[in-house]
Formats: C-alpha cells, structure tokens, sequence
C-alpha cells in the first residue's frame, strides 16, 4: 500500500494518483469522543510549556486539516524496581513529565520536509508537581481532543496506561475519553513488530535510518527526576532542564522517524519500507479518507430519507 504522502501530498477522497504515482489509501476511519472538563480531585497540578505559531486557546480554521500530536512520557521508576504485574506497576508509576509536538496536518500533507514540519509544530510540555485545577496533563489530553493521530513509540503500552489515571471525570466518560484517543494512536514499535515479529527498541530504528542518536535512557530519566526531587535548588533546577530536554529530543526523534518517506528497519537499515508501514503522512492520508467517506455516507442516508 502507497500512500498519497509518499509522492509528495495527500490526496483527498476521490483523487486517483499523486505527481504521476498511482494511490492507495488505506481506510480508517477514527472515533473521537467528546472531551470532559471535570477537575480531577487530588490532583497534581501542572506546569505547562508551549512554544510555536499557533497560541493557547487559539482555534484553528474550519478548513484547516486537523494536527498530528507526537508526545512521549517519562516515568518516577522503571519495572524493576515496581511491585506486582505489569498492570499494577503502571499503576503505582507516576508520570514525571510528558512532552509533545502539535504538528500541523497541512505541513505533514503537502510533503515538507520533516525540518520544515518540525519548525512549525507547537511544543507542549507539562509537568506532575505544579498546580492547575484541571489537572497535570490536561493541556496534553486537550491536545489529543484536537488531533486526528496520536503518534508515540510504544504508548500503547506504557505512555497511554500510564496517563490513564489522570482523564478526569466520571468513569463513563473518563474511559470512553481515554479509549477515543487510544483508537487514534499510531504505534510505531507496534506497527513494526506486528509485522517483523521482532522486538526493536527506538535506537535501533534511529541507527538503521541514519538519524541522531538518542540522548539518553529511560533509567537516566528517573534518575533526572530524583534529581528534581531530592536536590538542592540549583541541582532541580539542573536536573528538570536535563529531564524535558531528554523527553522532548525523544518526541522530536519519534517524530523524525514517522515522517520518513521510506523508513528502513533494523538491525542494518538494509530493508527499505514505505511510509505506509508507521508513516504519519499515510495514517493522516487515511484518517482524511475516512473522513470523507463517511461524510458522503451520511449525505447519502439524507438523499434517501427526504
């Protein structure tokens, strides 16, 4: 399957090729539930960050295509030092912070560059040990309201459950919040091993695909935020700098990768694939496609009542 964003554009329901190429758009239509405004008790609280074109609160045009969130989580522990099965230990781990890039869906289909992608996108970063009456992620959960995918390197196992204790509300509505944004999620690591059968950690993708390496580990994260926790002014000072500087170079990394035109895989970078496989460009392509057709399946049950 080729998508619309590989030959340089996306292509709309209806349109048949791109510069010559033919296009097939893989359908796949998303559910998206409306968002709660429920303050969450007991909560945290946040700091929030937000560099970029496009200021907080500031609505985007009707005919503007929707954003892509790319946002990666770091964590107070790892799994060794959790107690319990996997799911107990997500739930006693705390997020520490979580850093997103709010890119725009006509930059992504119009086949930038990922430079020039990248310098439009809109950072979002927030933090557990402030105070906002929403509660510490909410500009985040907001955020993925908004996009139409929500792209992550393994989030569907760690970042998402891991700020699931935080969707505010009635449980009803939490849950149903929550399971709307993970049905927009593009999974890098899944997609890949669901088709490899092989289990590749974000480096050995940076490394197959000639692009920087990363700047640190999730071990070094948690150390960061002990850090933040237990040091003097200037060393928290140091130590939250290090840990969003880590969190948001992870996010600009995924972000990078999924943007790729034709991606190789690991462990050598010798197997070329399409940006079909984890593409942003072709989830967008096939989010837009979906769109369309159920707009002209609901105008097609209208035609047939009146």
């Amino acid at each position: 399957v080729r998508s619309a964003g590989i030959a340089g554009r996306a292509v709309a329901a209806g349109d048949a090729s791109a510069d010559g190429a033919d296009v097939m758009v893989v359908v796949d239509a998303r559910m998206t539930f409306a968002r709660t405004t429920t303050p969450l008790a007991g909560c945290y609280g946040t700091t929030t960050t937000r560099r970029g074109r496009r200021g907080r609160g500031r609505p985007r045009p009707r005919s503007a295509m929707p954003t892509v969130v790319v946002f990666d989580c770091e964590s107070d522990r790892v799994f060794d030092r959790a107690r319990g099965d996997r799911a107990r230990q997500l739930h006693e781990m705390q997020c520490t912070v979580a850093c997103a890039l709010v890119l725009q869906g006509e930059a992504v289909a119009a086949g930038q560059p990922a430079e020039a992608v990248l310098a439009q996108a809109e950072e979002l970063v927030c933090w557990r040990d402030a105070c906002d009456a929403d509660g510490p992620f909410a500009p985040l959960l907001a955020a993925f309201d908004d996009a139409a995918i929500i792209v992550g390197f393994n989030q569907l196992a760690f970042d998402m459950p891991l700020l699931r204790k935080h969707y505010p509300g009635p449980p009803a509505a939490a849950g149903a919040r929550y399971l709307g944004h993970r049905l927009k999620c593009l999974d890098i690591f899944c997609e890949a091993r669901a088709r490899t059968d092989a289990w590749f950690g974000l480096g050995d993708f940076l490394r197959a695909n000639a692009l920087p390496h990363k700047s640190g580990t999730g071990v070094n994260a948690v150390a960061l935020w002990d850090k933040v926790q237990m040091g003097t002014d200037d060393e928290a000072r140091e130590g939250r700098e290090a840990l969003r500087a880590y969190c948001m170079d992870d996010v600009r990394l995924t972000a990078q990768l999924g943007l790729l035109p034709e991606p190789r895989l690991p462990p050598d970078g010798r197997t070329r694939t399409s940006n079909a496989l984890f593409g942003i460009a072709s989830a967008l392509a096939a989010f837009e496609c979906g769109q369309s057709l159920a707009r002209q399946s609901r105008a097609a049950a209208a035609a047939a009542a009146r």
